[in-house]
């Protein structure tokens, strides 16, 4: 959500989707529309996050952040579709 007030706060619109608790999770990720997807990992919703990245629609940024890509860049990189990892509070990178 910090990262969510960054981008609003440049202009751009920004929506938060809160998957759990949402029994036809699965069902909604692929009809998810936007230009950029932001994923937060932890090591405990690791595997969720892995299904989630590969249901999301091709052809649009995945940036990871969270503890998990924070410690274990390279795990992450190499199991989960993404084309960035944020490390730290990632500030810094969006605004580039």
């Amino acid at each position: 959500m910090y990262l969510g007030a960054v981008l609003e706060k440049a202009g751009h619109d920004v929506a938060i989707i809160d998957l759990s608790g949402t029994p036809d999770w699965e069902a909604l990720v692929p009809t998810l529309e936007a230009d950029l997807f932001g994923i937060t990992c932890v090591t405990p919703n690791f595997n969720i996050v892995k299904k989630i990245s590969f249901l999301l629609p091709s052809g649009r940024p995945i940036i990871l952040g969270g503890v998990h890509p924070l410690f274990l860049p390279e795990e992450t990189l190499k199991n989960i579709r993404c084309d960035a990892i944020v490390q730290e509070r990632g500030r810094l990178p969006l605004w580039s």
